[in-house]
């Protein structure tokens, strides 16, 4: 018999309540009460057996609704352990990739330290370069100033001398 939560409660009470009539019913003084109970009873078994086939009809669509579910519980964890195994697969050729890749790292922090030297050898000879030609401009400038510096007292001798002269 398919009952709710309510009847059963209800009629676990109306057994309580039948039990009690029985123990003090003494020469039948309980016997309307007896009779209500069993009324009541007969109320709730009527009440279940005629609502039997609605309620045998919307359990088994509970059950097609339920089945329907759980068929497509079923394909979706089909697709997740699918999707979960061919995710596997791609990180462990990542981490494959990444092991291979790492057995190269020391050979490049080698050949990055090489070129690092080169480059600083190429500028400290960039930069010799450029101070041994500042150095010859200066030396040159040095020159320049000196016969300046000569031309200068000559011209400066010959014209004392031309006026001591004349």
């Amino acid at each position: 018999m398919l009952t709710t939560e309510d009847e059963k409660s209800w009629l676990k009470r109306l057994e309580k309540i039948d039990g009690l009539i029985k123990r003090h019913n003494r020469g039948g003084r309980l016997a309307s009460q007896q009779e209500g109970a069993r009324l009541m009873e007969g109320i709730l078994v009527w009440r279940t057996v005629t609502e039997h086939p609605a309620r045998i009809w919307t359990l088994k669509k509970q059950m097609r609704d339920l089945d329907l579910t759980l068929e497509k519980t079923r394909k979706l964890v089909e697709d997740l352990t699918l999707a979960r195994q061919q995710t596997e697969g791609r990180f462990e050729t990542f981490a494959a990739r990444i092991k291979n890749l790492e057995k190269s790292i020391p050979s490049l922090v080698k050949q990055v330290a090489q070129l690092r030297g080169k480059e600083a050898q190429q500028l400290q000879q960039m930069t010799s370069n450029v101070l041994e030609q500042r150095k010859t401009l200066l030396h040159d400038y040095l020159i320049q100033a000196r016969f300046g510096v000569a031309s200068l007292l000559d011209s400066s001798n010959e014209s004392t001398t031309g006026d001591a002269n004349q």
